[in-house]
């Protein structure tokens, strides 16, 4: 037989379970709602929720009852025994806490549009260039833009879109985001730096033609052509390669790249016409200083003389090429005399140079200065290497 004390006890523990399912469906529908107002608020920190639910019970408990934790949807097992006591006006409690949520990661916002600052460059070697990359909308700028160039050996270039110009060529460059693409197309030239004109000598007589050559450097220049011209009317062009003496003095020839860089060389232009006769008024200068009488020009013996200065580029001698003596020259130009004398000198420059030099050797003076003499004929001369050859035949 059932006694009223184990019909309480029995109620009392059908009581419990439902509060007990109560609690555990109250704290699901709690973890729910939180994730749902997670989705809904763009993930707003939670810390943890807590549900707390209260029945109290005056009819059917007497004494207090501890209160149960639930985690999750669990009893905690360390809680004491939500089992009442017994007695009147009992309370029954029990808190219920959820785990907090992680944050939503932000949406990523994508490019809509890539352009860089250029599309064409050009560079000269060793340049320094950097490319300006705009991103729209600026959001999506977060800085992982790639960069690659298709020829690093012409154009490198670091992931912030700064170029370097290493060897003349074509590199193209991109820039790319979100699979958008922005290209620019670099060419490098190698600029000229330096340019040289040469010829086989220094000094060239009227009348004469030389060829000149030009070189641009470095080497691997892009553009290496040039213009030619003369700096004065001292001479004359001849094409692109030949200059022409016209007349006396100085002129240089000038190149110049396309760039601007110029190289150039000057060329000292003789009239050997007008060399013998400042040798003949500067001979006669001497004579009259030592109360002599002046010497006169003789065409015959001009053209003796001039062959000796020519046979002297051979051989430097008093001796022909033929191996006969210098005096023979005379009978082959038709100069007769019964006293004759002849000076010669190599390597001056100038009428002054020469003359100073044979009255400064003692046997070339005597003949300079010898009053038995009244006619001279002056031959100047030119080797491949711009030497000067210098003759004067005397006679009575």
């Amino acid at each position: 037989m059932v006694t009223k004390k184990q019909r309480k006890k029995s109620r009392t523990w059908a009581a419990v379970c439902v509060i007990a399912v109560f609690v555990i469906i109250s704290g699901y529908l709690i973890a729910l709602t939180t994730q749902d107002r997670h989705a809904t608020h763009g993930g707003e920190e939670n810390e943890g929720e807590v549900a707390r639910a209260v029945t109290e019970s005056s009819a059917a408990f007497g004494d207090e009852l501890p209160p149960a934790r639930i985690s999750g949807n669990e009893l905690d097992s360390s809680s004491p025994s939500p089992l009442p006591s017994g007695g009147a006006n009992d309370s029954f409690i029990m808190v219920v806490t959820t785990a907090p949520t992680e944050m939503p990661t932000p949406a990523t916002v994508r490019a809509q549009s890539i352009a860089l600052d250029a599309s064409t460059l050009s560079l000269y070697r060793n340049d320094v260039y950097s490319l300006t990359c705009t991103i729209l909308p600026a959001e999506a700028d977060d800085g992982t833009t790639v960069w690659k160039s298709d020829a690093p050996g012409i154009v490198s270039l670091d992931q912030r879109g700064r170029l370097t110009a290493h060897a003349a060529g074509t590199a193209t460059i991109t820039a790319i985001k979100d699979s958008l693409i922005a290209r620019c197309v670099v060419t490098v030239a190698v600029p000229v730096g330096h340019v040289t004109v040469s010829f086989r000598r220094n000094t060239y007589k009227i009348g004469e033609s030389f060829a000149f050559d030009v070189q641009v450097y470095p080497e691997d220049a892009t553009d290496k052509s040039y213009t030619v011209k003369v700096s004065n009317d001292n001479a004359v062009l001849l094409g692109n390669d030949m200059v022409r003496c016209v007349f006396p003095g100085p002129c240089s020839v000038v190149a110049t790249a396309n760039n601007g860089i110029a190289g150039q060389r000057q060329v000292n232009i003789v009239d050997l016409d007008a060399f013998a006769l400042e040798v003949f008024n500067l001979t006669n200068d001497e004579r009259l200083k030592h109360g002599i009488d002046a010497l006169t020009r003789v065409p015959n013996l001009t053209a003796a003389a001039a062959l000796r200065a020519k046979e002297c580029i051979t051989q430097f001698s008093h001796t022909r090429p033929n191996g006969k003596d210098c005096f023979t020259a005379f009978a082959e130009s038709d100069v007769p005399y019964f006293k004759a004398g002849e000076n010669i000198a190599a390597g001056y420059d100038t009428p002054a140079g020469v003359v100073k030099g044979w009255m400064d050797s003692d046997g070339h003076r005597e003949n300079m200065l010898d009053g038995g003499f009244g006619h001279i004929g002056i031959g100047i001369d030119m080797d491949s290497d711009g030497k000067l050859y210098w003759t004067q035949l005397f006679t009575n």
